[in-house]
């Protein structure tokens, strides 16, 4: 009878929970020294972002709105994803609007949760009967390629991202305490602790709530094995979590309600649709994973409609071939086929049949990465790790490093980033606004016009396009062409706003007749819109008339009592006051 190989997949002798206390593998200083490598490697690849600005939705967030230091903070955890919010606050606090702060907590999240991928890692390999070296090799590896691949940079140098990394690290303290628990059998106290923090989670970002599905697949596979026996004995930790399930359903629900880009109420895309398209979204994540290049914020990818579609079957039948044999299969690779299936379970929140208005974003990859990573583990278990071939996955390591350190440079300026997402997606209307955009703000004016013109072809006519295309071409000094575009602003939504800048534009080329006509037409609109009146205001002024201007002035200041520019012509209509 042979003997069996000690790395061999083999059944395994001791449950899931015992296998902190293996005796073999790397030494604790080891383990310090990976550890403090892979700290080092992490910082100096994400070194760049740390100093880099707010850019896209970074700066519509509640820690910029303008008045953010007089919002309570019971009003501001009442907005959606509490506990994101609050660490948001802690930031605002702690320093203001400075973005090195935010960047800086984004980091130290990432860092703690790829200590927790390694040691999820290493414990799921010892309940797979992988034992010694090659289980702590692979365990820091994984822990490793958590941490600085280059797929992760959006959930990590995104700002906005914030709710990827607080809720991974809340979920996967929780599984590493399931794991790494005394007893065999849950406690109450081990249940309260997966309960507290499986309960944050959901506070932090809504996919959070399939967590329970790991827990559940990872008794059934190896507590002890393939076996509803580790379920039964962990009654209370499931007990626990379903009470809180519901109440994170529920607020799911209501946040879905009142959401404008996903949710079962978007008319233009279908829940059939986008599953659809999802089928073969899922793939281009997994090829990424592989090999991360042509990585974009913003991807131009068409919605599938019909199973016509061959990208939509081809990844359908891809999707149930996968799981057909990670179910067949699963006693002879269970890492593999456990992997396979919370990948799925994982990813379900955004890909599955939940329209969501963003077909893909690189940050969805972010909690089901570990997924992946145990796909991948399952067959380089296998394989006798000699120095040479430990060489290699630091080979790895460091190429992921460097793409990482090199997709960061371009999250370093709002320029960069969208330039880069123009080349990748032409054709692609957002990415040409929000380049234009950039350049307006830095005073590019023509070129802004310019992008604002790539933007229309690309996607078509629509109000706010309209409307910031007419500012760019009036600061150009391109005054009819900015009051046509704001024109066709107006009739596709009247509104006070587009008025009072048509009002605006006529103003600053002496046509103030227009202007007050376009400003009549504001206040008619809407009698609250505050800036009707400082545009009236300084057509009266230019007309000679402080009085009037004055009056005007007032009318604003009684909407707004802080509002900027009626203060300060109100100062210019009336010198001689104090």
């Amino acid at each position: 009878m042979k003997k069996k190989q000690k790395n061999s997949p083999v059944a395994p002798e001791s449950p899931i929970h015992v296998a902190l206390k293996a005796p073999d593998g790397w030494r604790l200083g080891t383990w310090i020294w990976i550890g403090i490598g892979g700290i080092v490697a992490t910082f100096l690849a994400y070194i760049a972002i740390l100093s880099a600005p707010f850019v896209f939705d970074d700066l519509s967030g509640v820690f910029l709105y303008p008045n953010a230091a007089d919002i309570p903070l019971s009003k501001l955890i009442g907005i959606t994803r509490p506990l994101t919010t609050f660490s948001f606050w802690v930031n605002y606090k702690v320093g203001g609007t400075d973005p090195s702060l935010y960047h800086w907590m984004n980091l130290l999240l990432h860092v703690a949760s790829g200590v927790l991928v390694a040691l999820i890692v290493r414990s799921l390999l010892s309940a797979s009967g992988t034992k010694g070296m090659t289980r702590d090799v692979l365990a820091a590896f994984s822990g490793l390629v958590f941490l600085l691949h280059p797929l992760q940079t959006e959930a990590v140098s995104y700002v906005s991202s914030r709710s990827e990394v607080l809720a991974v690290f809340l979920l996967w303290a929780a599984f590493g305490h399931f794991l790494y628990r005394k007893n065999k059998a849950a406690s109450w106290y081990d249940g309260i602790v997966v309960l507290s923090l499986f309960g944050l989670a959901c506070l932090s970002k809504e996919y959070s709530v399939v967590f329970p599905v790991l827990l559940l697949l990872a008794d059934y596979y190896w507590n002890p094995g393939f076996s509803l026996t580790g379920i039964r004995g962990n009654w209370r930790v499931y007990g626990l979590i379903a009470v809180t399930a519901v109440a994170a359903v529920a607020l799911i629900l209501r946040v879905l309600a009142n959401a404008n880009t996903a949710g079962f109420q978007l008319k233009d895309l279908t829940p059939t649709d986008y599953f659809l398209t999802q089928c073969s979204v899922i793939w281009i994540y997994i090829f990424k994973f592989v090999i991360p290049f042509g990585q974009t914020i913003d991807y131009d990818y068409g919605v599938s409609h019909s199973l016509s579609n061959p990208a939509a079957i081809l990844g359908l039948l891809g999707l149930l071939a996968a799981t057909a044999a990670a179910v067949i299969y699963r006693k002879k690779y269970p890492l593999a086929s456990y992997g396979w299936l919370i990948f799925l379970v994982l990813l379900a929140p955004t890909s599955s049949f939940l329209p969501i208005r963003d077909v893909i974003a690189e940050r969805r990859v972010y909690l089901p990465s570990l997924a992946l990573l145990l796909i991948a583990v399952e067959f380089l278990r296998r394989v006798e790790w000699t120095p040479v071939r430990q060489a290699g996955l630091v080979v790895v390591v460091l190429a992921f490093t460097f793409l990482t350190s090199e997709r960061n440079n371009i999250w370093t300026s709002p320029e960069n980033l969208w330039r880069d997402t123009v080349a990748k997606a032409p054709n692609k209307s957002r990415p040409h606004f929000q380049l234009a955009k950039v350049f307006y703000d830095s005073g590019r004016f023509d070129a802004a016009s310019v992008e604002y013109a790539a933007a229309s072809r690309t996607g078509g006519l629509d109000y706010t396009l309209l409307l910031n295309w007419g500012l760019a071409l009036d600061d150009a000094g391109r005054a009819k062409d900015a009051i046509e575009k704001l024109k066709q602003a107006a009739q596709l939504k009247p509104s006070a706003h587009v008025y009072s800048q048509l009002a605006r534009v006529y103003g600053r080329n002496n046509e103030n007749d227009k202007a007050l006509e376009a400003l009549a037409t504001a206040e008619e609109l809407d009698p609250s819109f505050e800036m009707t009146y400082v545009y009236r205001g300084n057509v009266y002024l230019s007309q000679g008339d402080p009085e009037k201007a004055t009056a005007e002035y007032n009318r604003a200041l009684a909407i707004n009592p802080k509002n900027g520019p009626a203060l300060e012509n109100l100062r210019l209509a009336n010198p001689d006051r104090r």
